[in-house]
C-alpha cells in the first residue's frame, strides 16, 4: 500500500491537538492548507503543512515558557527595585522631618532673640526718653536762671 501525504481530519486534528471543529474552522480561514477531496469530501491536509505546524507551536511554546521566565525574572528585578526606592524614600523622609525638626528649632531660636533685641530696644527707648526729658528740665532750668540774672531775680 502506497504512503499517504496527507493526513485526514480526524488525523490531524489529534497530531495538532485540537478538536475538529477547531481545525475546520482554521482549513476555512485559510490558516492551515487543506482540500477537500471532490469525491468523498472529506478534508485531506498535506502532511507537511500539520508537521510544520506541529513544529511552529513547539517552538512557540518554548518560547513562550522562555518568554514566560523572562518576565519572572523581569517581575523579580522590578520587585526588588520598587523595594530599593522605598527604602530611598524612607530615607528622604526621615531627612526630610530631621530638616523640618531643625528648621522649626533655628526658627524658634531667632524669634527668641528677636524678641530679646525688641526687649532691648524698647528698654533702650525708654532711656532715651528719660534723658530727653531730663536734658529738657536741666536746659529748662538753667535758662529760668539766665532770665533771673537778666532780670534781675534771685536764685
Amino acid at each position: 500500500m502506497p504512503a499517504r501525504d496527507f493526513y485526514t481530519l480526524p488525523e490531524a486534528a489529534q497530531i495538532l491537538d485540537v478538536s475538529q471543529r477547531s481545525l475546520l474552522e482554521r482549513l476555512d480561514a485559510g490558516e492551515i492548507e487543506g482540500e477537500r477531496d471532490p469525491q468523498s469530501g472529506r478534508w485531506k491536509i498535506p502532511k507537511h503543512a500539520a508537521d510544520e505546524r506541529v513544529s511552529a507551536e513547539s517552538s512557540s511554546e518554548d518560547a513562550s515558557e522562555k518568554s514566560q521566565g523572562e518576565s519572572a525574572e523581569m517581575l523579580r528585578e522590578l520587585v526588588d527595585e520598587l523595594g530599593d526606592l522605598h527604602r530611598q524614600v524612607g530615607h528622604l523622609r526621615s531627612r526630610l522631618d530631621r530638616a523640618r525638626r531643625a528648621e522649626i528649632e533655628e526658627r524658634e531660636l531667632l524669634l527668641a532673640e528677636l524678641a530679646q533685641e525688641r526687649e532691648g530696644h524698647r528698654q533702650e527707648r525708654e532711656r532715651a526718653d528719660r534723658l530727653h526729658a531730663e536734658a529738657n528740665m536741666l536746659r529748662d532750668e538753667r535758662n529760668k536762671g539766665s532770665w533771673r540774672r537778666l532780670f534781675g531775680g534771685q536764685d
